[in-house]
């Protein structure tokens, strides 16, 4: 899939959610934390049901103590994505800053958002062919 045919996609919020195993040993730790190291932007963060942050910039570790909240065993983790270009248009509109780039390479408003320069909302659409 290239840019150009991925861009809608960033139209759009998404939702992942993964499993992880907690062990009684993992509980005999003092301090037992979660940690990303870089979430693309934009995402609520809720472990077993409980929201533990909202991430706005992806060039950051982020971290949350969860001993209070795992549980034996099974507990789940669940990401909301929400559109960075929903929110780029938005936030532009609200404040306009000034594209330096012609011809459509660099989505409009842009720096309104603390994104990786190679992942969509940011990208090239179609002059370079990919």
């Amino acid at each position: 899939m290239n840019e150009k045919s991925a861009t809608p996609l960033s139209a759009k919020d998404c939702e992942m959610t993964a499993e992880v195993s907690v062990t009684e040993e993992m509980f005999k730790k003092e301090h037992l934390e979660l940690c990303f190291y870089g979430i693309d932007t934009l995402c609520d963060v809720h472990f077993n049901g409980k929201h533990l942050f909202y991430a706005e910039n992806m060039h950051r570790m982020w971290r949350a103590d969860i001993k209070e909240k795992a549980l034996l065993g099974k507990n789940e983790i669940k990401l909301h994505f929400y559109s960075p270009s929903e929110y780029v248009a938005r936030k532009n509109a609200e404040h306009y800053l000034y594209n330096s780039t012609s011809g459509g390479v660099v989505m409009e408003g842009i720096g309104h958002i603390r994104k990786a320069l190679c992942t969509k909302c940011y990208g090239r659409v179609g002059r370079h062919g990919y």
